[in-house]
């Protein structure tokens, strides 16, 4: 899913700020969040280019056993497409 959000949003040339993220627009931009249970039960939000830029392989590997839900879904006012998705790993 991140793959095909980060593929997405290249191909439809939406622009990074200084911080390498994806800049939202209004019509056909997506953004993905993971919201990952840390050390002591803390909760921690990651921003799909943070994922990519550690590298979504090393992601699938140490995360692949854990079920995540969606807790999330925002659209695009004019053409209501997914503009972003929020997923929260389940407590095991």
């Amino acid at each position: 899913m991140i793959n095909r959000a980060i593929d997405s949003n290249e191909k439809n040339e939406i622009p990074k700020d200084e911080n390498d993220f994806y800049i939202p627009n209004d019509t056909n931009s997506i953004k993905i969040e993971l919201i990952l249970i840390g050390e002591e039960q803390q909760k921690q939000t990651y921003q799909m280019e943070q994922l990519q830029k550690a590298g979504i392989t090393g992601f699938v590997r140490n995360f692949n056993l854990i079920s995540f839900k969606c807790v999330e879904t925002q659209y695009h006012e004019k053409t209501k497409l997914i503009s972003k998705i929020v997923l929260e790993q389940l407590e095991e």
